[in-house]
């Protein structure tokens, strides 16, 4: 098991996680790719204010 010891790292995975589907060519933009929460991070989805904690931009 690891631990994600520093927000830099947290925020490393995070970027890993959602660009992945971009650099695998399955999609051309991380918001694209449906099963992913980037949508929710980003403001993209009409609820993210919830996740966020303010009104998407």
């Amino acid at each position: 098991m690891f631990h994600v010891d520093t927000e830099e790292y947290l925020l490393h995975l995070t970027r890993y996680i959602h660009l992945n589907p971009v650099c695998a060519n399955i999609v051309k933009k991380a918001e694209d790719w449906e099963f992913s929460s980037y949508q929710e991070y980003s403001g993209f989805h009409k609820d993210s204010r919830t996740l966020l904690g303010r009104e998407p931009s």
